[in-house]
């Protein structure tokens, strides 16, 4: 009751009394009475009065109240502690009390006003004092009871054991507590608090039952004794509140799930499986507990769907209490199975929680064999004792070569020995399995199988779908690992096997965000078996999936077999531990890091067996490894790999890692070494450790984050690799090293690496203590070919290597891994080599390849020697050859150098003239000679040349076939150079040059000689005795450190040269004022005959002549020979003799005259030409070089930038065709050529009427027929005769060598700029019935400086004209035009040129009526060999020309290509017509980059017997359109190709081929069948040839190709593709005439219509229209190739055959190619089920395609019954 005044009368008012409301009951405006719902406790409470009448609320007062504690019982108890009762008044049932006990908590277990119960704590021993009882509010309020409870040591009671030791959490569970010290009656037993009612009880034993708990939970038992207090618990008295699987209350007292249906167990929930279940659909763990019973015997669970979430958990045995009995988790489903979206199906997931697998711990998961167990054997002796059991699996490893991966094998042991170290096998052994120990050199090295355990009594597992396995047979030809090696079985490779449908249950933890711990999973002792799943990416058996940081998570001592995609996955996952697991018969990658973020990892003592190739998963996964590491951090060690199919150890790390965890910010390839140690490798396919990514391993300091840094180290070590192909190889990497390796009888080689840069030393990379066997006991008669391969690239380190039985045909060392031929040049260094039973040392493959440093001598017997290759340009005095340990190759011998000589590698390429191109280099020095051959592939300077140069000499660089070149260039680098080293480079040239300069500054070269003692880098010296320059190679920089021991060698610095040579004719290369030139003869002419004062001298003989300026000089008189002639004036050959203009050079900047358009000179006249190869005294070899942007002039040459008109007598007729053959020694003829299939004559004659007689016989048939079409039209196949000799005739002086020098007259017409008045003085030529012999200049062939028989170069658009003229004998090009623009070249007959015909690279020329013959390949030219010499020369070269026209030309015989073509627009009207191409390899060639990106026409030609193709084009063209052309007798008339978009880039274009109105001849009434031989030039290079039809037949049109980029000719074939299919593509064929495909040659059979038999991977479609066959068989109108088995490889088509040819697919639009309209496709079953090397049948059929929904199969014949129909 409250007093106060103002109060009011209001119901609503009310009172707050300690913030407690007190419901008023009674009020009056002075006084108010109230109610509160609890007792208030003691002490001081605020009351506040609120009203909305009278004077509103109260201010605050307070009420006291007081806090009472009467008494503590019971006053003593045991040490355990005691249940205490606390008496008293105002204890507060709101708010928390505390209570305590000598000051310890006292846990508050029920509150009234006036009692409180508490536990009272234990204690360690009894307080010597009794304890005071305090109980303490929340207000602060306390009150003491002194001395309440004291502690009595000798009251004691103890809890042993509860059992059962759980039941449900809705109690009822009767359980017995044992123990002692416990009362006979009044004891209470309680859980968690919750009372277990007593039902008996005794002073050892009380049974009571439990009551209803909330939620699941495991607690001690407590029993309060009375008198005692608490009986102290053990470790066993605890009691487990679940719910029982079995139990009708878990299922809210339903049955527990039945079949297919789904389960959810919450938060809160436990659950323990203490039966097996029917399959469920779910089991949704969603924050509960799903436990196996740890006390049942055997349990399996079954379910398609497992997911944890919410922070459940499922859980068999613990850590601690591994569980005892037989569990299993069975996962059920189907392909067809709805997938989970991220986890998919038949899976166990963990999103959200823990799972804890914990089987019965194996001390020895796997061992190895003590002694070798042979084939038959039924017991093994084990290296270690086990206790594995009787009915367990064992796998032995197989311990055969690389052939071997199906030796080892799986076994069910029967007995075990009692001391565990034999085991008795069910069955007798197929395969011997060694275990032997052999000393090598003092090491024991030990080479066992191992043995591994498969069985363990926890076990996960999928289903096996029964209506899909089948027993498969042994394939009979086993299983070939190699790169290119065709399929031998698809099935049964490995030997006889079981098939399923590859669906396999998969554990996938997987957390919905990173890094925050949301999942555990620890896993050890569980057997996980029928697991992972085919065909579908992260659907492994054990897959730790984009967690990041999952420390605590392990998988251990698990045993993962008869997987079908890998068995450890680690994706994106750090800190996870993985350890003595057995992985056995997995498909895939068996132990996998993924993406390449994942670190820190521990992988160690692993034993995976038989890792085999997948075809179902990753391209990687076709060539698998045992462990597949894409991040170095992570650490691997003490793990075993044995008979996989391919790798052991794969180390693939890339620039960025990939999948979803790509970031541009982390580098796994710059990554630094985590640890690889201790890890073995036997009975590969391949290698035992392979280092290799397309980017390399480089290891940064900190470089995993930053993606930058220092250069480190990475250590592999203490590795045992033995019967692989290679035993460890890295492919590109930095500072990687071997350490501590042992290689034992591996195949190719033991250790290799193949380019690798670092430093010398033991920072750098390299081999380290390592041991090399080449031949063990163990292997017959087979050694290892190479020890230790060192790298091409770049510096090596060998550091302590001992090499056993390198005593056959074998080497312990070997150079220039993976090298091309004449690759090489690296420097390496060696020391510390052991040699023991090794005579067999060292092994060159060709000169050049490499350079040793012998630190030690240990190699060769001579500290610090340096050991090559012999060549005979190294000092004899110093090195020394013959040395029967090193020389295994006696063709490349080696030599052993002093430690005085230096050697160098010099590279170098860009060869300017570019006819240096292909050319053997030959270096000299004092001692002799060493030739270099080019190389297109080089390892530093491609198309170039490579040697290794001795030092402190000069070496002299010549080329092959071109000493008259003066103006040699290139780029060069030396390598390998010291601060002292020094060499010099010098060339013997012909000129004197102006400026020479290597490192871009020029100079004269007229300062003293070469210093190799002091001279600086870049140095250039002439010598005008010798005729040499030189330049100086020198190191001349600070050296790092000196030259010494082996951590000490200096590698010394890389230097450019970059060689230039200049010359000029004019002084300071400034040409003369453009002259005056009479436009017309004026009426006083100078004679030459005449003297005039100060303006013409008489020329006297082998004098220097000039016209000058203004003067028009008439020749009267015979010449006398003369030496340079230059017209800046005219001179004008008087036509009233015959005469010759002798003379070594002509120059005119005026006008040279002979005859006219309408007064053509008619007696003889010749301009020979003088001048050879060396230098003469009359100067007819002293060049005249021109300013930059004019050609050089040269020698032996007529060069103007004026006039030059020559008209010589016309003839009616410059060539012509047989109207009849004429065979061998019939005599018929004048000067001229008569060609067929590159046989040629030359030959005169006389001329009456239309017939021609020789003055001699022929020596080949030349045919002179026609065809006749089915048109009644008229295909000639006749040889040309054309006339060579003209009155006018430009020669070139003929001596003994000039063919061996190919060295003849040239004309040049070009212009120059006149930089007085800035103009462009530029050339006006008029040719006509001029005769060209014995012309052009080999060697001279780039368009800056075209040395041809005529070249116009930089005229612009001229009225210039070559007409009616011949070429014969030439030794060049006869016509080159570049930059010149609207020439006339017509009527001209060319025999025998060196290179193209005419070549044509202006716009708008017109090309008429030309005939071009016998055109030589230079490759082959004057009996050289260059091999790879891809140039493709051309009768006509126009490729490169734009608006050409080309009407009435012919090429008869080319020993490469008729016309080499950019084709015409076709939106444009064609102007090519009429064109002719015969005796040729390709009669028309289009390839690559051409002028009309949109479309291009290829039209007008007729081109008869080419030996590969009438029409060739590969390019990149939208379109193509082939029209009005007529193809005969070719091997191959039309293979057309078309490139780009690629489809990797996801482009695409709708390409079309139209070829119409094009007439195609298999044979003509001509054909000689089988009398015809290839030509000569058709065995140079025989991958050029063309796809031949089945028997050699000839084809007429092949299937249009259309593919992502070019195919490699031509140092590849022109037709094989090398790249994927483009994704669209269209041939059509309209108007097409195919004749005489009728087996007209002995059976031959011709094809008239195929596809590209190599085209494997698409044939686009044909679409056609108008197609008539005349005289074709049915059977050879269409052809359709099989599919290439070879292309079943590992690199091409890996597994089965290629689609293309399968695909193709040809739309007859009007019936008149298939005989009605429809659509033609292959036989798509060819050889299904049959050839087994194929890999086609109905196994292929994804098993999707052939099951319902509910998992059952449906029956092939259902699902396809109409194959082959």
């Amino acid at each position: 009751m409250s007093a106060g005044t103002g109060l009011g009368t209001s119901g609503s008012s009310y009172l707050m009394v300690g913030g407690r409301l007190c419901n008023v009951n009674k009020q009056s405006d002075t006084q108010v009475t109230c109610q509160l719902d609890t007792v208030l406790p003691g002490g001081q409470h605020p009351v506040t009065f609120y009203s909305p009448e009278g004077t509103g609320n109260s201010a605050p007062f307070d009420l006291t109240v007081e806090l009472a504690l009467a008494s503590v019982s019971p006053a003593t108890a045991g040490i355990s502690g005691t249940t205490l009762t606390l008496a008293g008044g105002k204890f507060d049932t709101v708010d928390p009390v505390t209570v305590t006990v000598c000051d310890q908590a006292c846990q508050v277990t029920t509150v009234t006003s006036t009692e409180i119960t508490c536990l009272a704590p234990a204690v360690q021993a009894a307080p010597a004092a009794a304890c005071d009882v305090t109980v303490t509010l929340s207000g602060g309020q306390s009150a003491v009871a002194e001395a309440a409870l004291t502690y009595d040591g000798a009251l004691t009671a103890s809890l042993t054991s509860v059992t059962p030791s759980r039941g449900g959490t809705a109690g009822g569970t009767s359980i017995t507590v044992t123990g002692t010290g416990l009362a006979a009656s009044g004891n209470l037993v309680t859980i968690d608090g919750v009372p277990c009612a007593v039902t008996s009880e005794s002073a050892t034993q009380v049974v009571c039952v439990t009551d209803a708990h909330s939620g699941p939970g495991r607690f001690a038992v407590a029993v309060d004794v009375p008198g005692v207090g608490f009986a102290a618990a053990g470790e066993e008295a605890v009691f487990q509140y679940v719910d029982r699987w079995s139990s009708p209350f878990t299922w809210g007292g339903s049955d527990p799930p039945s079949d297919g249906q789904s389960v959810s167990i919450t938060a809160g929930q436990t659950i323990l499986l203490d039966t097996s279940t029917p399959v469920l659909k779910l089991i949704l763990i969603d924050g509960g507990e799903l436990i196996f019973d740890p006390e049942a015997a055997f349990l399996e669970l079954h379910a398609e769907y497992i997911v944890v979430l919410g922070g459940g958990r499922v859980q068999i045995g613990t850590e601690q209490a591994p569980h005892a009995g037989q569990a299993a988790i069975t996962l059920h489903g189907n392909v067809r199975a709805t997938e989970l979206p991220v986890y998919g199906a038949k899976v166990l997931a963990v999103r959200n929680g823990t799972l804890d697998l914990h089987g019965l711990p194996v001390a020895v998961p796997w061992t190895y064999l003590a002694s070798t167990a042979a084939a038959g054997a039924s017991s093994l002796t084990l290296d270690r004792a086990v206790s594995w059991q009787v009915g367990d699996e064992i796998v032995i490893a197989s311990t055969g070569g690389k052939h071997s991966m199906n030796e080892s094998e799986k076994h069910v042991i029967s007995a075990v020995s009692e001391d565990g170290l034999t085991l008795t096998l069910e069955s007798p052994l197929a395969f011997e399995h060694i275990s032997s120990e052999q000393t090598f050199a003092g090491q024991t090295v030990r080479m066992r199988a191992e043995v591994g355990l498969l069985t363990r009594n926890v076990k996960v597992r999928g289903s096996i779908n029964q209506e899909f396995t089948e027993e498969v047979k042994a394939c009979a030809a086993g299983f070939n690992p190699g790169q290119f090696d065709t399929q031998t079985c698809f099935r049964g490779r490995y030997g006889a096997e079981t098939s399923t449908d590859q669906f396999g249950a998969t554990i996938m933890i997987h957390a919905k965000y990173q890094n925050e711990h949301l999942v555990t999973g620890r896993l050890e002792y569980v057997e996980v078996t029928e697991a992972g799943q085919a065909f579908r990416l992260g659907r492994y058996p054990i897959h730790f999936h984009l967690n990041g940081n999952v420390t605590g998570s392990y998988v251990r001592g698990c045993a993962i077999h008869r997987t079908y995609n890998r068995a450890v996955t680690i994706h994106a996952v750090d800190y996870l531990l993985v350890e003595h697991n057995v992985a056995y018969n997995n498909m895939g990658h068996a132990f996998f890091t993924e993406d390449g973020i994942e670190a820190y990892n521990t992988i160690q003592y692993n034993l995976a067996i038989f890792t085999r190739t997948s075809s179902s998963l990753l391209n990687v996964d076709v060539t698998p490894a045992s462990f597949w590491v894409v991040n170095p951090t992570n650490i691997v060690r003490h793990n075993a790999a044995a008979g996989g199919s391919h790798f052991g150890f794969w180390y693939r790390t890339e620039e960025h890692p990939s999948g979803p965890s790509f970031t541009s910010e982390y580098c796994p390839n710059h990554a630094p070494m985590g640890e690889f140690f201790n890890n073995s490798a036997h009975s590969f396919g391949r290698y035992g450790l392979w280092v290799f990514s397309m980017d390399g391993y480089f290891p940064y300091t900190g470089g995993e984050d930053t993606c930058e840094g220092q250069p480190d180290v990475a250590r592999f070590g203490a590795f045992l690799a033995w019967r692989c192909e290679r035993g460890a190889e890295v492919v590109l990497g930095g500072a990687l090293r071997f350490e501590n390796f042992t290689v034992v009888d591996n195949e190719m080689s033991g250790l290799e690496m193949v380019k690798v840069k670092g430093s010398f030393g033991n920072d750098g990379p390299g081999v380290k203590n390592a041991l090399v066997v080449g031949r063990s006991a163990i292997a017959g008669e087979a050694c290892t070919q190479r020890g230790i391969i060192t790298p091409k690239q770049y510096i090596f380190n060998v550091d302590g290597a001992t090499f056993v039985n390198f005593d056959g045909e074998c080497s312990a060392l070997g150079a220039c891994s993976q090298c091309k031929l004449f690759q090489g040049g690296f420097h390496h260094q060696l020391r510390g080599l052991v040699f023991d039973n090794s005579p067999k040392r060292l092994t060159w493959k060709w000169t050049h390849e490499s350079l040793f440093h012998d630190t030690d001598g240990s190699l060769s017997g001579v500290e610090d020697a340096r050991v090559l290759p012999w060549t005979d340009i190294l000092p004899p005095e110093r090195c020394s050859a013959g040395h029967p340990a090193l020389d295994q190759n006696p063709q490349v011998p080696t030599a052993v150098c002093d430690p005085s000589v230096t050697l160098h590698r010099m590279a170098f390429n860009n060869p300017k003239p570019t006819s240096l191109l292909y050319k053997e280099a030959t270096f000299t020095t004092p001692h002799g000679s060493a030739q270099v051959p080019w190389k297109k592939k080089r390892l530093t300077h491609g198309l170039g040349w490579m040697a290794l140069l001795p030092g402190g000499e000069t070496n002299q660089l010549s080329f092959e076939d071109s000493d008259q070149l003066t103006n040699i260039s290139y780029t060069a680098s030396f390598y390998f150079l010291r601060a002292d080293d020094r060499l010099a480079v010098s060339h013997v040239v012909l000129q004197r040059p102006d400026r020479l300069d290597a490192v871009g500054m020029p100079s004269n070269g007229s300062g003293p000689p070469l210093d190799l003692a002091a001279g600086l880098h870049g140095d250039v010296h002439w010598n005008n005795d010798t005729y040499t320059l030189s330049y100086l190679v020198a190191g001349q920089s600070r050296s790092r450190r000196a030259a010494g021991p082996f951590e000490d060698r200096d590698p010394g610095r890389t230097q450019s040269v970059s060689l230039k040579v200049y010359r000029c004719f004019f002084e300071d290369c400034v040409p003369p004022p453009v002259p005056t030139v009479p436009t017309g003869r004026p009426d006083q002419v100078q004679l030459w005959s005449q003297a005039t004062d100060g303006v013409w001298l008489v020329p006297g003989q082998m004098e220097d002549v000039t016209v000058p300026p203004g003067l028009w000089v008439l020749v009267d008189v015979p010449l006398p020979p003369i030496r340079r002639l230059t017209i800046y004036g005219v001179l004008e050959i008087g036509d009233d003799q015959n005469n010759v203009l002798n003379c070594t050079h002509i120059v005119v900047f005026g006008k040279l005259i002979a005859g006219t358009a309408e007064q053509p000179f008619q007696n003889n006249l010749t301009i020979l030409l003088r001048g050879r190869h060396r230098r003469g005294e009359d100067g007819a070899s002293a060049d005249i070089p021109m300013p930059a942007g004019t050609p050089n002039i040269g020698w032996k040459a007529l060069a103007t930038f004026g006039g030059l008109e020559l008209f010589g007598r016309p003839t009616a007729v410059q060539w012509t065709s047989l109207t009849s053959t004429s065979v061998g020694g019939a005599a018929v003829g004048r000067a001229l050529t008569l060609n067929q299939n590159l046989q040629y004559e030359h030959l005169g004659g006389a001329a009456i009427g239309m017939t021609l007689t020789l003055n001699q016989s022929l020596q080949y048939e030349h045919l002179g027929i026609g065809f006749t079409m089915p048109d009644d039209s008229v295909a000639p196949l006749a040889a040309k005769v054309g006339l060579l000799s003209r009155n006018i005739r430009i020669e070139g002086e003929s001596y003994d060598d000039v063919i061996e020098e190919s060295f003849g007259a040239r004309v040049l017409a070009s212009s120059y700029n006149d930089r007085n008045t800035n103009t462009m003085k530029k050339a006006s030529v008029q040719l006509s019935n001029v005769e060209f012999r014995l012309a052009g200049q080999d060697g001279w062939s780039d368009a800056y400086d075209p040395r041809y028989a005529l070249a116009f170069v930089s005229l612009d658009d001229t009225d210039s004209s070559v007409v009616n003229c011949s070429f014969n004998h030439l030794f060049s090009p006869a016509i080159g035009i570049f930059y010149t623009n609207n020439l006339t070249v017509q009527g001209n007959v060319i025999m025998h040129t060196v290179g193209s015909g005419i070549i044509d690279e202006g716009v708008g020329n017109r090309l008429q009526d030309n005939l071009v013959s016998w055109v030589v390949f230079p490759g082959t030219y004057n009996g050289r060999e260059e091999p790879e010499n891809l140039s493709w020369d051309a009768g006509f070269r126009i490729h490169k020309a734009k608006s050409v026209k080309l009407t009435g030309n012919v090429v008869a015989g080319s020993e490469r290509l008729g016309f080499h073509i950019s084709g015409t627009d076709c939106a444009a009207p064609s102007n090519w017509a009429n064109n002719e191409a015969h005796g040729v390899l390709h009669g028309v060639h289009m390839f690559k980059k051409i002028t009309h990106k949109q479309c291009a026409k290829v039209s007008g030609f007729y081109v008869w017997r080419a030996y590969d193709f009438g029409i060739y084009f590969h390019v990149s063209s939208h379109s193509v359109v082939v029209e009005d052309n007529l193809l005969v007798e070719n091997t191959l008339a039309l293979l057309p190709m078309l490139y780009e978009p690629s489809p990797v880039s996801h482009q695409y274009a709708d390409k079309h081929i139209n070829v119409t109105n094009t007439r195609i001849v298999a044979v003509t009434s001509a054909e000689q069948c089988g009398a015809d031989t290839a030509p000569q030039i058709a065995s140079y290079r025989t991958q050029a040839r063309s796809p031949r039809a089945p028997d050699g037949g000839r084809t007429g049109l092949m299937w249009g190709q259309f593919i992502a980029s070019p195919v490699g000719a031509p140092l590849k074939t022109w037709y094989n593709p090398m790249s994927y299919a483009a994704l669209r593509g269209t041939t059509y064929l309209r108007s097409i005439q195919l004749i005489n495909f009728a087996r007209l040659c002995g059976g031959r059979r011709d094809l008239a219509l195929t596809t590209l038999g190599s085209g494997d991977d698409a044939q686009h479609p044909v679409v056609s229209q108008d197609v008539s066959f005349t005289n074709v068989l049915e059977d050879d109108r269409l052809f359709l190739h099989e599919p290439d088995l070879a292309a079943v490889n590992p690199s091409d088509c890996v597994d089965m055959d290629c689609d293309g040819q399968k695909h193709a697919m040809l739309i007859d639009t009007d019936g008149s190619l298939i005989g009605s309209a429809g659509t033609l496709v292959p036989l798509a079953e060819f050889e299904f089920d049959g050839d087994e090397r194929r890999g086609v049948g109905y196994y292929r059929v994804p098993e999707s395609a052939v099951t319902r929904l509910d998992g059952s199969r449906i029956p092939y014949a259902e699902k396809m019954p109409n194959k082959g129909n």
